[in-house]
């Protein structure tokens, strides 16, 4: 793909931007690719999900996108409150080893957020 094509993927996704759009991991990735801050504002407007799980990653990956350590900070409290019916002991065993490294942490390839 051309930068021509490249400039049209980039428009396209600004175009969900107006369809509301949310998710923490379309806008986070899009600003990695095209390095464009409209990106990284869009993440970090982004809704976070309900799901403990999901928050807790989504957080580790806000504070890839922006350095600041108060997203780790929030990912460690919400964990902290340990297992519930949202939080089952594997996935939370998880969070635990992805928060030991946050600037690494990774979906891990058979979960997806989309």
């Amino acid at each position: 793909m051309g930068v021509a094509g490249t400039a049209m993927v980039g428009t396209g996704l600004l175009l969900w931007s107006n369809k509301r759009i949310c998710n923490v991991w379309l806008w986070a990735l899009a600003h990695d690719v095209f390095a464009d801050d409209r990106f990284k504002t869009l993440a970090l407007a982004a809704a976070l999900p309900r799901a403990k799980f999901w928050r807790v990653m989504a957080l580790l990956r806000l504070h890839q996108l922006t350095g600041d350590t108060h997203w780790v900070t929030a990912a460690h409290s919400l964990a902290a409150q340990g297992p519930d019916a949202q939080l089952v002991p594997l996935d939370l065993s998880l969070l635990v080893a992805e928060m030991q490294a946050p600037e690494r942490a990774v979906l891990p390839p058979y979960i997806s957020p989309f």
